[in-house]
């Protein structure tokens, strides 16, 4: 995604610049008022941008971010819930299956997955969940389940 934002240096106003932003760096959107929208990235960076469609523009930045994930096949299934308010932190349901993106990334040594679930990103603790192989979720999202397989995604 590239974001076009003014500066304004000495005076000298406007002044347009270009930054290029992937969507596998997005962390989590939010719109704490109706016209304004915050994207948080895994860099710490914390941009606000100001439009009148800021929810829709959140929504799709949100879609494009989990499906911007294609190289993540790796798979985990909740042990029990994990409910949280805290930003960045994603909640889940017993049984429901994550795709986790960048399994080797520096959470995994605090005890953390980054993952992605119903359109939602977010980190979440290791301890509630297991991976599971990509051929059961296959399997388990086309249908063609053995009873014993289904039976394990709770």
């Amino acid at each position: 995604m590239k974001v076009l934002y003014y500066m304004n240096f000495s005076g000298f106003w406007p002044l347009s610049r270009y930054a290029a932003i992937r969507f596998e760096d997005v962390i989590e959107t939010s719109v704490p008022r109706a016209s304004c929208l915050q994207i948080r990235l895994k860099s710490g960076v914390k941009l606000s941008l100001y439009s009148h469609r800021a929810t829709l523009i959140r929504d799709l930045i949100e879609r494009f971010a989990v499906e911007a994930d294609t190289n993540s096949q790796t798979f985990v299934r909740a042990l029990s819930d994990c409910n949280t308010k805290e930003p960045g932190v994603l909640s889940f349901r017993k049984g429901d299956l994550i795709r986790v993106a960048n399994p080797a990334d520096s959470y995994l040594e605090k005890g953390y997955l980054y993952g992605m679930l119903n359109g939602k990103a977010g980190i979440f603790p290791m301890e509630y969940v297991e991976f599971v192989d990509v051929e059961s979720v296959h399997a388990y999202e086309s249908g063609t389940v053995v009873p014993d397989i289904a039976a394990s995604f709770g």
